[in-house]
């Protein structure tokens, strides 16, 4: 199977299926016998048609005048994934495109053939106005392939920089290991011999434990370098380490991580605290804990125990039992919607069934809590619903409790996600 079909078989499958498309990808990556040019190329198609299928759907919908919204899910793929190598990629001739498209769409119907050839061939005349029109667009969902709701969403929580955030969401994120400081600059090396190119990140506190990979497109997979497996450096974003930072565990202290899995800010609560704080990760997934423990084991932590629970449901025996406790959320995950195009397709509705679990997972982890305890509540999304004011909700119902900081991550300018923090203590 050619990369382009591959690539086409892979949206259908994300689109039908709701299927993550990062582990979507990872999945292929992992089975696909693929040279490293052509898993960029797959990575790009498929990361790509999503991320602008908004704006390529306004395109199309211009050119084909009736039925648009009714064709075969194969055939509007085949012909979105030929948009996009039209308008975002300029090494593939344009002939290329289109005879392939052609060939997708007669697979599945082979008297639409033509239809698609007429399309792509009218686009194609018409490239340089629509560019222009898109570019110079007032409607920001179209001009940047986000939903209005989401736009607002990014409006809410960081005003003034909004539009470049926009700019930046369709980009490609950046990897971004995380490494002990004492071993900092002896892993920057390494990861420079091996021409990764490697760069620290400017958020300040964590400057010497996130390097940045700006050349990761040389690497086949992070889980082969000498470096992981030796437990030097792990994969975690910029705002992720962030987090576990602002909750400064220390040597002795009882430390619950709720809604732990996929387990990077446990091992880092563990690491900050040089393996000698008790740690305790929850997680409602019992496979996804188990992720957890085979870090940890790699990583050669003893100080975590793992415990599968529902946050949701209070549990007595935790009761004023921790001195921190770090609470990041089930959310939107608007935040990280570069690593996860598909999220933009959403409801919205969604945000109003996860808002009430977040209060009661919050309000629970605040139980948890001694007096003098402190705790983080930390999304991965924007905007107030799910972050301050599910924050409020508690501060309201609580009066000893003190907000002590609040913020949305800069790491979202510095190639990363975007994350909210809450740093709340129980007087």
């Amino acid at each position: 199977m050619n990369i382009r079909d591959l690539a086409l078989k892979t949206l259908v499958y994300i689109d039908r299926e709701q299927a993550f498309s990062n582990l979507e990808i990872k999945r292929l990556l992992n089975e696909e016998v693929l040279n490293q040019k052509d898993k960029n190329l797959l990575v790009n198609l498929v990361y790509g048609s999503l991320q602008r299928k908004i704006t390529i759907d306004s395109i199309l919908k211009a050119f084909v005048k009736h039925g648009y919204d009714k064709l075969d899910k194969r055939i509007k793929w085949a012909l979105r994934l030929a948009v996009y190598q039209l308008f975002f990629l300029d090494k593939i001739p344009e002939h290329a495109i289109v005879d392939e498209a052609v060939k997708q769409v007669k697979r599945v119907d082979k008297n639409r053939g033509g239809f698609a050839n007429g399309v792509l061939r009218n686009i194609i005349r018409h490239e340089k106005k629509i560019k222009t029109q898109i570019n110079e667009s007032k409607n920001l969902a179209v001009r940047y392939s986000i939903p209005s709701w989401i736009v607002k969403k990014f409006k809410e929580s960081y005003p003034d920089s909004f539009v470049k955030i926009l700019n930046q969401i369709n980009k490609a994120p950046a990897l971004t290991v995380r490494v002990a400081e004492d071993d900092s600059e002896a892993v920057f090396e390494e990861l420079e011999a091996l021409n990764l190119g490697p760069e620290y990140s400017k958020l300040p506190g964590i400057e010497k434990e996130a390097i940045i990979l700006t050349n990761s497109s040389n690497l086949r997979n992070i889980r082969d370098l000498k470096l992981f497996k030796d437990g030097k450096l792990t994969v975690q974003d910029q705002g992720a380490i962030e987090i576990s930072k602002l909750l400064e565990p220390k040597k002795g202290e009882k430390i619950l991580d709720l809604c732990s899995a996929p387990g990077g800010k446990t091992i880092h609560l563990a690491q900050l605290a040089q393996g000698e704080a008790e740690i305790t990760s929850s997680d409602i997934s019992t496979n996804r804990l188990d992720l957890v423990r085979g870090n940890a084991g790699r990583l050669g932590l003893k100080n975590i125990r793992f415990v599968p629970k529902d946050a949701t449901k209070f549990e007595p025996k935790w009761e004023e039992a921790f001195d921190k406790v770090l609470v990041d959320v089930p959310c939107s995950g608007l935040g990280v919607i570069r690593r996860r195009p598909e999220i933009r397709f959403e409801d919205e509705g969604r945000i109003e069934v996860l808002v009430p679990l977040q209060k009661k997972i919050l309000a629970n982890a605040y139980r948890y809590l001694k007096p003098g305890g402190e705790l983080v509540y930390s999304t991965c999304t924007v905007g107030e619903a799910e972050n301050e004011d599910v924050v409020n909700s508690l501060l309201e119902a609580e009066p000893e409790a003190e907000l002590i900081e609040d913020d949305h991550s800069k790491s979202i300018f510095l190639g990363g996600d975007s994350f909210y923090h809450a740093k709340i203590k129980k007087r």
